[in-house]
């Protein structure tokens, strides 16, 4: 190639480059710019031959002149996302030949992933109007910021990976998700409002023949417990009444009067935990019953020979296996203690290791 051929392909590629910058220049700088311009030059052909090969694959007929009205249209170079553009143009799509509807399994999967966003999009709103303690706006930048660090904070361990609403309401109970918009006051409170009444709907029917009725709306539309302490308490009452007795009715009243009762949500969590303990054990023959028993007198006079062990400190000694009136000790538990309970457990064990403990159970 001599001096001039190297000139003008570099001008043909390059116009804003002047024939006397180009006369000004070394022959080893024009061969190395010619280089450059035939690697990029076999760099989009490469690429080309790909797109042509994925459009034959997406089900467009393997002919020259499919190609050549393509070019016509969109030039010598373009990508697949632009002839997808182009082909919506319905008169240009019937001017092709096709073997098959034109990227149908892309289509299809691309469907699929939208209805799934969707979904989760729903989900989120559903999740952060529930949760009126969290006090997270619903929008889609709210919702793309949980999204982003939802992964983070799986990658991190600090929760169990559950489904996106397991996921979603364990980070926003924690705290752990960061620089998320607020509802205003007004939102916040129509919100609470609204699953309130939402709330107190699905238990309506419990209420029409009980004497507490009345007190049980009252304390649901505008008792001083939240909302996601109601919809425990509701939880746990339903457990409790349901197996209480075999007549629906008497079921129902004794639901209103255990919702009404003074006893706090830990009481009623416990009492859950016996009766499914219960019920369990129901269904045990007499030979497991003997083996749960020898298990459990095993199980308790180990607990109490390690915890009669002492820390330096001169504090009982935290151990894996320790209870909290029958409860494993973990973040969860300890949220639900009222205050003088956790005075004596940290009379008992002391704040450096509840302080671990806690930090162990984070997200459990």
């Amino acid at each position: 190639m001599t001096r001039m051929e190297k000139t003008q392909l570099i001008m043909l590629h390059n116009s804003s480059l002047k024939f006397d910058t180009l006369e000004a220049l070394p022959e080893s700088e024009l061969d190395r710019m010619v280089a450059q311009i035939r690697l990029t030059v076999l760099q989009r052909e490469t690429e080309q031959a790909r797109v042509h090969l994925e459009l034959v694959r997406s089900g467009l007929r393997n002919l020259e002149s499919n190609f050549s009205k393509i070019k016509n249209k969109l030039g010598e170079f373009y990508t697949v996302e632009q002839f997808r553009t182009a082909i919506a143009d319905d008169q240009f799509k019937r001017s092709l030949v096709w073997d098959s509807e034109p990227f149908r399994e892309a289509v299809a999967q691309e469907r699929e992933v939208q209805q799934s966003e969707q979904q989760r999009r729903r989900e989120f709103s559903a999740v952060v109007k529930a949760m009126t303690t969290a006090n997270v706006c619903d929008t889609d930048s709210n919702y793309k910021l949980c999204c982003n660090q939802i992964e983070d904070i799986l990658a991190a361990g600090v929760i169990r990976e559950g489904t996106f609403i397991e996921n979603l309401t364990q980070a926003l109970a924690n705290g752990y998700i960061t620089g998320l918009v607020k509802n205003d006051p007004e939102t916040t409170q129509t919100l609470d409002q609204e699953n309130r009444a939402a709330l107190l709907q699905s238990v309506q029917s419990r209420l029409t023949h009980s004497q507490y009725g009345s007190t049980v709306r009252t304390q649901m539309l505008t008792g001083s417990m939240s909302y996601s302490d109601l919809r425990e308490r509701v939880n746990l009452c339903s457990e409790l009444a349901n197996s209480h007795s075999p007549d629906q009715l008497l079921n129902n009243n004794h639901w209103c009067s255990l919702f009404c009762s003074v006893k706090s949500n830990q009481d009623y969590q416990a009492q859950v935990e016996q009766a499914r303990e219960r019920k369990r054990l129901r269904l045990l023959s007499t030979q497991e019953l003997k083996d749960e028993n020898a298990r459990v007198r095993q199980f308790n006079s180990t607990v109490q020979q390690h915890e009669s062990e002492t820390t330096p400190d001169g504090f009982r000694r935290l151990r894996p296996e320790s209870r909290w009136k029958g409860q494993e000790i973990t973040l969860k538990t300890i949220n639900r203690l009222d205050k003088e309970d956790i005075k004596s457990l940290l009379r008992l064990y002391g704040k450096q290791q509840i302080d671990v403990r806690i930090d162990q159970t984070k997200g459990f």
